[in-house]
């Protein structure tokens, strides 16, 4: 498993009438949410266990999410679209990178 930071991240909402897609206006960490309580909240992808996939939210999966932080986000579905997102701990790929001729990608951590 890739060591990886979890947050909400918003965007803008996307525009019908510009034909725009919505720009990311910030994020939220979620340091503190395991990934077994995300599980229960958000529909997991059959072939995504760890939830490297990006998964949009509802009011009620935002409600969710809230009740297990130390300090609630706060949240505007009418101006913002939301996500849980996921990246890999920054500097993982440039400590981890595949030499040579190997094939699979990259190896795990440790």
């Amino acid at each position: 498993m890739i060591p990886v930071n979890r947050s909400i991240e918003y965007f803008n909402k996307y525009n019908e009438e510009l034909e725009q897609l919505g720009e990311m206006v910030g994020k939220y960490d979620i340091p503190d949410i395991t990934l077994q309580e995300l599980k229960k909240i958000v529909s997991v992808n059959e072939d995504d266990p760890y939830l490297y996939d990006q998964y949009d939210l509802n009011e009620g999966q935002l409600q969710m999410i809230n009740v297990l932080l130390a300090n609630p986000i706060t949240y505007s579905l009418d101006k913002y679209d939301y996500c849980l997102a996921c990246s890999a701990v920054e500097g993982y790929y440039e400590i981890h990178k595949t030499r040579g001729n190997r094939k699979g990608g990259y190896p795990p951590p440790g």
